[in-house]
């Protein structure tokens, strides 16, 4: 009886210990969120830290919201450079839901939070189907009479499907070239991209001269590998390799 005893009292301050150790955690965690996601350092903690971490929390969860909303396509890099940006608070705010009771409102805003960070690819994936679709549509008078003959579907989603690196496989003849070409004028005449920022590069002279006059874009050039490399040579060193 006795033992039965010590043992349930040393249970009863196992658990008692264990709950102020974690207790202590969720404080810490808590406080350093709140200091570190606060416009100033100085500023003095709410009364109510829960309340500040839901406000927090909710205005991650509406930074998410208003990069998915983005109109317009999101390459996979940019999403990247978001993720990394909100590396930190998503590590804080899971430590946070881990810390806190699954009925409290802290613990659903941060699962929320930190399910849909995980998934931003998805949703990325989803917001650039609708974006092509609206694209294809406002676009379609514009790809029937960009070049001699109008683009074909699989053409109009290559030119706008605007990813970091978009490959385009197919046989010789079957419109690689058209596809490039529209690709470039909806850059400059649907996007307002400059000219000059866009660099294309073919292996033959003869291809080059074919493209640039095909396009007939002011300040646009189209270089051969060779040509590229000597201009970049020459522009650095003040003069041409012989």
């Amino acid at each position: 009886m006795i033992i039965a005893v010590l043992s349930a009292i040393l249970l009863f301050l196992l658990w008692f210990l264990f709950r102020l150790i974690k207790q202590r955690a969720k404080r810490k965690v808590i406080r350093n969120f709140v200091v570190e996601n606060t416009p100033s350092q100085d500023a003095p903690l709410p009364k109510k830290q829960n309340d500040e971490v839901i406000h927090i929390i909710r205005g991650y969860l509406a930074e998410l919201q208003h990069f998915i909303s983005s109109k317009h396509y999101l390459p996979h890099s940019e999403m990247e450079r978001f993720l990394v940006r909100l590396d930190k608070p998503f590590q804080q705010i899971d430590a946070i839901t881990h810390f806190s009771h699954k009925n409290s409102l802290e613990y659903a805003l941060g699962k929320e939070f930190c399910n849909r960070y995980r998934q931003l690819n998805i949703e990325r994936e989803a917001h650039n189907r609708g974006i092509v679709t609206n694209e294809l549509e406002r676009c379609s008078e514009f790809f029937d009479t960009v070049l001699e003959y109008p683009l074909d579907p699989q053409q109009r989603r290559a030119i706008l499907e605007l990813e970091d690196n978009c490959l385009v496989v197919s046989s010789a003849g079957s419109g690689k070239t058209s596809t490039m070409c529209g690709k470039v004028k909806y850059l400059v005449e649907q996007k307002g991209v400059d000219p000059q920022k866009i660099l294309l590069i073919t292996y033959t002279r003869k291809a080059a001269e074919s493209l640039s006059l095909r396009l007939e874009i002011p300040g646009l050039k189209c270089y051969t590998f060779h040509k590229l490399a000597l201009d970049i040579i020459a522009q650095n060193t003040n003069a041409k390799p012989s």
